[in-house]
C-alpha cells in the first residue's frame, strides 16, 4: 500500500475556448460531469441529472475519496482556492478553506486525511468528515512536484531553495538537509534516529539526524521491499542479485550472504509479513476492532465492529464500568475471528525458521569442513616452510663449505660427485621444491580462510533472519495475548457474565427501582394508593422490536436499531433484551393507572414515556390474543422466503372511548422457532463446540512446533473460549413471560370483577 490513496493535479485556469467537459465515476451508481463553470452535474444510476453549484469560481478539479473512513464522499476544488465536501447523493457536508493561492494538487493519504498543496508553498492536512484543518506546513517552494510522500511513514519531504526539509504530517520539521539539492524519492526514519534516504539519480544514503551524510551504499534497493530494520537497529538489505547483507545503523557492511534464491525468498517473506503484521495491528489494535455479534442467531447481518460504533456514536465507558459490562453482555466477540488473527504470519514464520535451521545446519557443515581444511593446509604450509628453511639453509651452508675446502671435497667421494655435476642445483633444488610446496599450501590456506569467512558470514545472516522471525512470532504472541486479556469473559470481574445473572439483576434493578419510581411519579401515585396485596404494580417488560408498529412509530427515530437487535437467553431461559417496552399497571381503588416506556439498557435511556388513567367503569375488556408481528427473519425455519412475520401474543386493555393499551410478548411457537433458527445458524451444538475446543486444547499441548510462550498463549485463548461456551445459555423458554402475562391479565380481570360487585 502506497501512502497516497488518490491524488489529483488540478487544472490551470483555462480560457472559455479551452474549456471542456470532464467526467468522473464516483461509484457504481453515481457519476459527475464538470469543467465548464462553477457547477457540476451529478448523475445517479437512472442517469437523472442534478446540477449543483457550490462554488463562486470555476471548478478546477473533482476527486473521489477512497479511504475506509471517507467512502461515499468526494471533493470539488475551485479557482477561489476552496474545497467543498459532498456525499454521493450530492448532499453538501462542508468546506475546507484557508489557502491564499491556487490549489495545484490534492491527495488523500493512508490515514484518511486530505492534503492540499498550493502554489505559494502551503501544505494543509484536513479531516474531510469533520471539515477541520488538522495541521499545516509553510515551506519555500512553488511547484507541487517539489513535495514527496513516502511509504511506511507519516513524513513528507519538500525541495526548498535552501535544500531538502523533511516534515511530519503534524507540521513538525524534523530534518534539514542543506547539502541535498535534488528531490528525495524515498525516506525512512530509523530507530537510531538516523535517516535512510534515496535522492534522484543517487544510491541510497544514511544521514544523521543533524543532517550529515554517514554513508552511501554501492547499490540501489527498494525501501518498500528490500530492507528491514531489526530490534538492535541493524539493517538487513537485499540487492538485485539476491544477496542479503547485514549492515550497522551507520551503513557499515557487517556480513553478507552469497546470492541464494532461498535466502532471498525468506527475506522477502520477512519484509512483507512485517509490513502485514504492523498494518493488521494498526488496523485492529484492540478486541473492539474485531467482529462482534449482537444475538444468539450469529448470522452475518448481526456481525459488526464495535470500534466503528464507538467512533460514530462517541461512546466512552471510562467513567462507567457497569455500563460497559452491560454492553459486553449484549455484544460478544467472535472467538473464531480472534483465533485467526495473524495465523498466516505465524505459520509462515515457523516454516521459515525451519528452512533457516536446515540452512544453518548445512552452513555449519561447510564451516566445519573449511575449518578442517584450513587446519590441514596450515599444518602443511608450516611443515614445508620449516623444511624449506632447514634444507635451504643446509644446502647453502654446504656450498659455502665446498667453496672454501676444495681439497676436502676432492678427498670425499660424495662431495666430489656433487661438485662434478651442478652443485648449486643439487643442493638448492630441494629447497626450491619445498618452497613451491609451501606457497601452494599457503594459497590453499588463504583460500580456505576466505571460504570459512564467507560461510561464517552466511551463518550470521541466516541466524539473524531466524532471530528476526522469532521476534515477529513474539510480537504476534504478545498482540494475541493482549487481545485475549480484553475479551470480557476472561476478566475476573466478568466471571460467568454470559450466564445472565448480572444482566438479569441489573435490568430488574432498573425496572423495579428508578423506572418504577418514574412511573409512579408520572401517574401521580403514592405507594398507599396501590390496593393490590403487596402494593406493587403489575410490571410486564417485553422486547421492543415486536411491539405494535403504530406505537413504535412515535419513538422509532430515537430507538437505536442495533441495540434492539441485542438479545440473549439467560439461565432462567428467558430472553434478555437490550431494549424493552415496559408496562406498569397500578391498581388503585377506582382506576387503573398505566405507565409505558421504551428503555435502552445499553445507552441507559428511556424513550416515549406515557401515563394513562382508566376508571374501572370505562374498561370494556382485557384480552390476550394471537397476532402477527414483523421481526427478525425466521423464514429459514418457516420455509417461506418472502415472510419475516411471526406470531406473538398481544395483551390489549380496551376502554369505552375506543383507546387501547397494547403489549406484545413472545409466544411458545415463536420461541420454539427462534431456538430452531439459532441452532440452524450456529451449525454446531454447544456440546459439539465444547468437544471441538477440548480437542483443540489437546492438539496445542501436543504440537512440538510451538514455543512454550506460544503454547501458553494458545491454551489461554482456548480456555477463554471454553469458559464462554460453558457460561452461554443458548435456548429460550416462553414459560416465564407467558405465565407472568397470564397472571397480569388474571389480576386485572379480578380487580374489574371486584369493582363491578362493589358498585
Amino acid at each position: 500500500m502506497t501512502q497516497t490513496i488518490y491524488s489529483l493535479i488540478t487544472m490551470s485556469a483555462l480560457t472559455q475556448s479551452e474549456k471542456k467537459t470532464q467526467k468522473l465515476r464516483i461509484d457504481s451508481e453515481h457519476s459527475i460531469e464538470w469543467g465548464l463553470d462553477e457547477s457540476f452535474t451529478l448523475y445517479d444510476h437512472e442517469s437523472t441529472p442534478n446540477v449543483i453549484t457550490r462554488h463562486v469560481e470555476p471548478i478546477i478539479g473533482i476527486m473521489k475519496l477512497g479511504h475506509e473512513s471517507t467512502k461515499g464522499l468526494f471533493i470539488s476544488i475551485s479557482l477561489a482556492n476552496d474545497i467543498q465536501v459532498h456525499n454521493v447523493d450530492g448532499q453538501h457536508l462542508g468546506a475546507l478553506t484557508g489557502h491564499a493561492s491556487r490549489i495545484s494538487k490534492v491527495m488523500q493519504v493512508s490515514n484518511g486525511q486530505i492534503v492540499s498543496i498550493s502554489e505559494s508553498g502551503e501544505i494543509k492536512f484536513w479531516d474531510a468528515k469533520k471539515q477541520q484543518l488538522v495541521s499545516e506546513i509553510e515551506a519555500d517552494f512553488t511547484e507541487h512536484q517539489h513535495v514527496s510522500f513516502f511509504h511506511r511513514s507519516n513524513h513528507l519531504s519538500v525541495l526548498e531553495k535552501s535544500g531538502v526539509a523533511i516534515w511530519l504530517f503534524n507540521g513538525e520539521r524534523v530534518l534539514s538537509l542543506p547539502e541535498q539539492k535534488s528531490q528525495i524519492e524515498q525516506a525512512y526514519m530509523l530507530k537510531s534516529e538516523n535517516w535512510l534516504i534515496k535522492a534522484q539519480d543517487k544510491a541510497p544514503q544514511i544521514w544523521s539526524n543533524t543532517g550529515k551524510c554517514l554513508s552511501t551504499f554501492a547499490f540501489n534497493f527498494s525501501f518498500d521491499d528490500d530492507f528491514i530494520e531489526l530490534e538492535d537497529n541493524s539493517l538487513l538489505i537485499k540487492t538485485a542479485s539476491e544477496t542479503v547483507s547485514l549492515y550497522s545503523e551507520k551503513g557499515e557492511c557487517l556480513h553478507t550472504h552469497n546470492a541464494n534464491s532461498t535466502i532471498s525468498e525468506l527475506f522477502s517473506t520477512l519484509v512483507s509479513d512485517d509490513e502485514l503484521r504492523k498494518k493488521e495491528i494498526a488496523q485492529k489494535p484492540s478486541i473492539k476492532h474485531y467482529k462482534h455479534v449482537r444475538n444468539f442467531y450469529s448470522s452475518a447481518k448481526d456481525f459488526f465492529i464495535p470500534a466503528k460504533v464507538f467512533e460514530e456514536s462517541d461512546i466512552d465507558f471510562t467513567a462507567n464500568p457497569t455500563r460497559e459490562k452491560v454492553w459486553d453482555f449484549f455484544n460478544r466477540p467472535l472467538f473464531s475471528e480472534v483465533k485467526k488473527a495473524l495465523t498466516g504470519i505465524v505459520k509462515r514464520a515457523h516454516n521459515s525458521q525451519k528452512e533457516l535451521s536446515d540452512s544453518a545446519t548445512s552452513v555449519q557443515s561447510q564451516i566445519d569442513a573449511s575449518s578442517k581444511s584450513l587446519k590441514l593446509f596450515g599444518a602443511f604450509s608450516k611443515i614445508f616452510l620449516t623444511m624449506f628453511v632447514l634444507v635451504g639453509g643446509a644446502g647453502a651452508g654446504l656450498l659455502a663449505y665446498m667453496e672454501g675446502n676444495r681439497a676436502a671435497v676432492r678427498e670425499n667421494e660424495l662431495l666430489s660427485t656433487i661438485n662434478s655435476t651442478e652443485p648449486e642445483i643439487v643442493l638448492i633444488a630441494p629447497g626450491v621444491v619445498l618452497f613451491i610446496l609451501f606457497i601452494m599450501f599457503f594459497r590453499k590456506k588463504r583460500k580456505a580462510e576466505k571460504a570459512l569467512a564467507k560461510f561464517e558470514s552466511n551463518l550470521v545472516v541466516v541466524n539473524t533472519l531466524h532471530s528476526a522471525f522469532g521476534k515477529a512470532l513474539s510480537s504476534v504472541a504478545a498482540y494475541r495475548r493482549e487481545l485475549r486479556s480484553q475479551i470480557p469473559i476472561t476478566k475476573a470481574e466478568n466471571s460467568g457474565l454470559f450466564g445472565g445473572t448480572f444482566i438479569r439483576e441489573h435490568i430488574d434493578g432498573i425496572i423495579n427501582g428508578k423506572l418504577k419510581q418514574i412511573a409512579m411519579d408520572e401517574c401521580g401515585l403514592e405507594k398507599d394508593d396501590i390496593i393490590s396485596e403487596d402494593q406493587e404494580p403489575i410490571i410486564l417488560p417485553a422486547w421492543s422490536l415486536i411491539q405494535d408498529e403504530k406505537k413504535r412509530e412515535e419513538v422509532k427515530k430515537k430507538l437505536i436499531r442495533a441495540n434492539e437487535l441485542c438479545f440473549w437467553p439467560v439461565k432462567d431461559r428467558s430472553l434478555a433484551c437490550a431494549v424493552q417496552f415496559i408496562q406498569y399497571s397500578f391498581l388503585t381503588a377506582d382506576k387503573i393507572d398505566v405507565f409505558t416506556c421504551y428503555y435502552d439498557f445499553i445507552s441507559n435511556k428511556s424513550f416515549g414515556k406515557e401515563a394513562n388513567a382508566f376508571y374501572y367503569k370505562d374498561v370494556t375488556n382485557i384480552v390476550k390474543r394471537d397476532v402477527e408481528r414483523e421481526g427478525i427473519s425466521l423464514s429459514a425455519i418457516k420455509g417461506d422466503a418472502t415472510s419475516d412475520d411471526f406470531s406473538a401474543n398481544e395483551i390489549v386493555l380496551s376502554v369505552s372511548s375506543g383507546e387501547r393499551i397494547r403489549l406484545t410478548i413472545l409466544n411458545e411457537e415463536t420461541v420454539s422457532m427462534m431456538n430452531a433458527s439459532s441452532k440452524k445458524a450456529e451449525m454446531e451444538s454447544r456440546e459439539v463446540k465444547l468437544k471441538r475446543v477440548a480437542d483443540e486444547a489437546q492438539a496445542i499441548k501436543e504440537d512440538d512446533s510451538l514455543t512454550e510462550e506460544e503454547r501458553e498463549e494458545s491454551l489461554s485463548q482456548n480456555e477463554a473460549e471454553r469458559e464462554a461456551l460453558e457460561s452461554d445459555v443458548m435456548e429460550l423458554s416462553s414459560d416465564f413471560s407467558i405465565k407472568r402475562a397470564d397472571q397480569a391479565v388474571k389480576n386485572i380481570r379480578s380487580r374489574l370483577d371486584t369493582h363491578k360487585k362493589e358498585q
